[in-house]
């Protein structure tokens, strides 16, 4: 069994890559520093907003947050 964290890092990292995005693209859609962003993706620890974090993704991937996090709760279980 995954850790939700770990899955959610997983999907968001796994989308920005296949979408051809940078780590700087997600930190300013959410208006985030890269650091977390890195972090994030390595499952290292749960940002303070992980809402505002899926969000800042979702913008750039052009979906719903929800698909997102779905998708790290299949994982996750």
């Amino acid at each position: 069994m995954t850790s939700l964290l770990a899955a959610l890092a997983d999907v968001c990292r796994e989308r920005r890559q296949e979408a051809g995005l940078r780590v700087i693209d997600i930190a300013a859609a959410g208006h985030l520093d890269p650091a977390t962003i890195y972090q994030f993706e390595r499952a290292r620890r749960w940002p303070r907003d992980p809402q505002r974090m899926v969000e800042a993704y979702a913008a750039e991937l052009g979906i719903k947050p929800g698909a997102i996090w779905r998708e790290a709760l299949e994982r996750a279980s």
